[in-house]
């Protein structure tokens, strides 16, 4: 998730992944979209998408793992290079894991 700080207008001036403030709501996609718009190109924007697609990949993993547990695809389905990368990470989360170093919805 993504949150906004803003000035006294209202208008977003920074974007966090993590809440700014107690009272701070989530930031809303129109609102989003608009900002990154201004700021194309920039660090924050960079940034901002790598979080998102990090995201991403997780849920892709997610519904991998759903779609095997129902048996809709095999993993062999999958070509071996996506299969290799799957395992990789699936390695290196549940590693992390046991040493502590993070949790589960990080990576």
């Amino acid at each position: 998730m993504l949150y906004a700080q803003r000035n006294a207008e209202g208008a977003i001036v920074a974007i966090s992944t993590t809440p700014l403030t107690a009272e701070e709501p989530e930031v809303g996609t129109a609102e989003l979209l608009e900002f990154l718009r201004q700021a194309e190109g920039s660090q924050p924007f960079v940034q901002i998408f790598a979080h998102l697609d990090n995201e991403m990949v997780r849920v892709l993993e997610d519904l991998i793992d759903v779609l095997v547990s129902k048996n809709v695809i095999v993993l062999t389905d999958l070509p071996a290079d996506a299969r290799r990368k799957l395992f990789d990470r699936k390695a290196v989360r549940r590693q992390m894991q046991v040493e502590s170093i993070l949790t589960d919805d990080i990576i």
